[in-house]
């Protein structure tokens, strides 16, 4: 199952509890975790290490983390609020993210990764975060 059926029609409280939740979330972390470790194999780059994060935000879907040493980390968020402050007791208040969006997410911060010494959203960005795309839509078959 995918990981946005598994959380359909349960609160905050229950997604982090649950185990099936944690077998979805892990199971995506690894499809996303290969999916980067072909990308980076493919521009012969370190590969990067991929995490998956069941604490909800706002208008984020995902951040690349810098590290030492040409490291660096994805983390994709597939929770996000609608509205802040939540309740973790309503489901009202969060959406879980499909498969595409969480990819899309994954392509824009593999872009940074790419680009990392050159300014965040500059003309290197966009010319790497095109090829990623481009990369992705043939992957996914969208053309």
């Amino acid at each position: 199952m995918e990981f946005k059926e598994v959380c359909r029609g349960k609160i905050l409280k229950e997604i982090w509890q649950s185990e099936e939740v944690k077998e979805a979330k892990s199971k995506l972390r690894k499809e996303l975790q290969l999916l980067v470790s072909e990308w980076c194999k493919r521009d012969r780059k370190r590969r990067i290490p991929v995490y998956i994060s069941l604490k909800p935000k706002r208008k984020i879907g995902g951040l690349y983390f810098q590290k030492k040493r040409g490291n660096g980390a994805i983390v994709i968020f597939p929770i996000t609020l609608l509205r802040y402050p939540y309740d973790v007791n309503s489901d009202k208040d969060f959406y879980i993210r499909d498969k595409e969006s969480l990819i899309n997410t994954l392509a824009h911060e593999y872009a940074h990764h790419l680009s990392r010494d050159a300014s965040p959203h500059g003309k290197i960005f966009q010319e790497n975060f095109k090829k990623v795309r481009k990369r992705l839509i043939k992957r996914l078959g969208l053309d």
